[in-house]
């Protein structure tokens, strides 16, 4: 299995059962759902970049930029909503920034938002972009 995977699947240990969202969590991009599958958080890598780590073991250190987004559908209060899920992301990635050894470092880089009007109700999004180093 590759690293990449483990990883993604670490991250999901992590946030699963441990969030208000429950065991909603998914290691992959968000595939068509239905309202009553959200709130959700979903799992997976963005890009990558990689240089030689060390030619003779035919290793690279990797960096990898994984996306965590959280999805609510609200009639109010949709930014709030979205506000606590990714402080319990946060706090819960905080808690071990090396996945218990398999990567070097975890930071986050940044948050994007983003939300559809659906009839009286507000489907939201947020994704918190994390920067992952490790060896592969």
């Amino acid at each position: 299995m590759h690293k990449r995977t483990q990883i993604r699947n670490a991250i999901f240990n992590v946030l699963d059962g441990n969030t208000s969202v429950g065991t909603k969590v998914f290691v992959n991009r968000p595939n068509p759902y239905n309202e009553t599958d959200l709130p959700a958080i979903f799992i997976y890598s963005a890009e990558e970049s990689s240089i030689d780590a060390n030619l003779s073991q035919k290793t690279y250190k990797r960096t990898l930029n994984l996306a965590i987004e959280a999805r609510v559908s609200s009639s109010t209060s949709v930014d709030n909503s979205l506000d606590d899920i990714a402080d319990e992301i946060e706090n819960l990635i905080k808690s071990d920034l090396t996945l218990a050894g398999l990567c070097n470092n975890i930071s986050m880089t940044g948050s994007e938002f983003d939300q559809a009007a659906e009839g009286r109700r507000v489907i939201g999004a947020l994704r918190l972009n994390f920067e992952i180093k490790y060896i592969y």
